[in-house]
C-alpha cells in the first residue's frame, strides 16, 4: 500500500494540495477526540484536582498524571495540530505552483478565522439562553474559567479580535490565536527553512527558549499572548522540516521492524504525557521547558504515521478520516456543548459523559456542513477574483 493517496481536493482541507497524506488526517482526528476527552474530564471537580496536581482520586490520577493521560492529554494533542499545521501548509505552499501570499493569506483567514466567528457567536447565544450559574458538583474549570459572566458586547469582540486577553466562550482558541499569528509570516519561515534549514530549526528554538524566559516575568494577558506565539513557533518549524524530508522519513520509518516502531510509539506516549509528571515544586520554569519533551512527541508521532503498511492503514481507516474531516468543527464546538449541557442538566454526573460526547459529535458534523465548508467555499471564491 502506498503512503500517498492521490484525491482531488473536493474542499474538506483547501489549504492542503490535491495529493494528501490521508494518515495525517486520521493523526488529526485522533488528535481531535483526546482534546474533547480531556475537557470532560475537567468537568469534575476531581478531575480538574488532578490536572492542578492536587489531591485526587485513583482514576483521574491515571486519566491526566501519568503515561494513561495520553487518551486525555489535550494540550499535547494541540502541538501535534501544530506540527500538522507546519507540515501541511509547507507541503501545499511549496508544492502547489502559483502559489502566493495573497492567495494562501485568504484562504487562511477563511479557513481559521471565519468558522472561529460562528462559533464565538453561537457559544454567546447559548451562553445568554441557557447558562444556568454556579453548578456545585462541576469544577472550577466548568464554573470559573468558562462562559465566565459578565458577557458584554466589548467581551465579543475582544474574543473575535483574537487579542488573547479574552478566551471564556471557548477556551480552545488559546491555539487558534497562536495558529492565526503564526500563518502570518508562515510562508517567511518556509523561505527561511528552504535555504538555511538548520539555522531556522536552532532559530525557532532559542525564540522559544526566549519566549520562555520572559513569559516568567510578565505579568500582562496581551503581552503574555503575544510571547506564547513565539514560544509556539518552533512547532510549526518543525512540521515544515518533516514536510520537506517526508520521502527520506517516509522510508526510513517504513524500514523498521514492527517492534521498533512500537517501541517509538511508547517513546511518543513517554513524551507527550511527560509534562503532567513533573513534581509540584519545579516551578514555572521547569514546567515550561518541559514543553520541549512534548514537542519532540508531536514531531514524532507525526513522523511515525507517514510509515507504510500497518500504522498508514490505523491512521488512515474510514472512521479515524471522517473524525479528521471534522476535527476543526469538533475542535471549535465541543467545549459550547459540554457547558451547554452541564447548564441545561444543573450537575455533571458521570452519564452526562456520553451524552456530550455524542452531541459534540452531532453538532461537529452540522457545523462542519453548515459553516465549516461554506468558509472555504468563501476562501475559494474570494482567491478567484484576487
Amino acid at each position: 500500500m502506498k503512503m500517498v493517496t492521490v484525491a482531488r481536493d473536493l474542499g474538506e482541507h483547501p489549504d492542503q494540495p490535491a495529493v494528501r497524506i490521508r494518515s495525517l488526517d486520521g493523526l488529526r482526528g485522533v488528535a481531535a477526540v483526546v482534546v474533547v476527552f480531556y475537557h470532560l474530564c475537567l468537568l469534575f471537580p476531581l478531575g480538574w484536582a488532578a490536572y492542578l496536581k492536587e489531591p485526587s482520586s485513583p482514576l483521574f490520577n491515571v486519566l491526566l498524571r501519568s503515561p494513561g493521560s495520553i487518551l486525555t492529554a489535550g494540550r499535547p494533542a494541540v502541538y501535534v495540530f501544530f506540527v500538522l499545521s507546519g507540515f501541511v501548509l509547507a507541503y501545499s505552499f511549496v508544492g502547489t505552483d502559483g502559489q502566493r501570499y495573497r492567495p494562501y493569506l485568504i484562504k487562511r483567514i477563511c479557513r481559521i478565522w471565519l468558522p472561529f466567528t460562528a462559533a464565538i457567536l453561537g457559544s454567546a447565544l447559548l451562553y445568554l439562553l441557557f447558562d444556568g450559574g454556579h453548578v456545585p458538583t462541576a469544577s472550577s474549570w466548568f464554573n470559573d474559567l468558562s462562559w465566565n459572566p459578565p458577557l458584554s458586547v466589548s467581551k465579543v469582540v475582544e474574543h473575535l479580535a483574537m487579542t488573547g486577553g479574552a478566551e471564556d466562550l471557548d477556551n480552545v482558541m488559546w491555539s487558534l490565536v497562536h495558529e492565526m499569528r503564526i500563518s502570518i509570516v508562515f510562508p517567511l519561515l518556509v523561505a527561511a527553512y528552504l535555504r538555511f534549514p538548520k539555522f531556522t530549526i536552532l532559530s525557532g528554538l532559542a525564540l522559544s527558549v526566549i519566549c520562555i524566559v520572559a513569559k516568567a516575568r510578565i505579568d500582562s494577558p496581551v503581552g503574555d499572548s503575544i510571547l506564547e506565539t513565539g514560544r509556539y513557533s518552533y512547532l510549526f518549524v518543525l512540521g515544515i522540516g518533516l514536510s520537506q524530508e517526508r520521502a527520506r522519513i517516509s522510508a526510513a520509518v517504513s524500514r523498521l521492524p514492527a517492534a521498533v516502531v512500537a517501541m517509538a510509539w511508547i517513546a511518543v506516549c513517554l513524551l507527550l504525557t511527560s509534562r503532567m509528571m513533573l513534581p509540584n515544586n519545579g516551578g514555572k520554569l521547569l514546567w515550561l521547558f518541559g514543553e520541549f519533551p512534548v514537542g519532540l512527541g508531536a514531531a514524532l508521532a507525526v513522523a511515525l504515521v507517514l510509515r507504510r503498511g500497518g500504522t498508514e492503514r490505523l491512521f488512515a481507516n474510514r472512521m479515524t478520516l471522517w473524525l479528521g474531516g471534522v476535527s476543526y468543527s469538533l475542535y471549535l464546538v465541543h467545549v459550547p456543548i459540554i457547558l451547554l449541557v452541564g447548564s441545561v442538566a444543573g450537575a455533571i454526573y458521570p452519564a452526562l459523559v456520553p451524552v456530550c460526547f455524542a452531541l459534540a459529535i452531532a453538532a461537529a458534523w452540522l457545523f462542519h456542513k453548515l459553516v465549516e465548508k461554506k468558509a472555504q467555499d468563501v476562501g475559494r471564491r474570494l482567491v478567484a477574483r484576487a
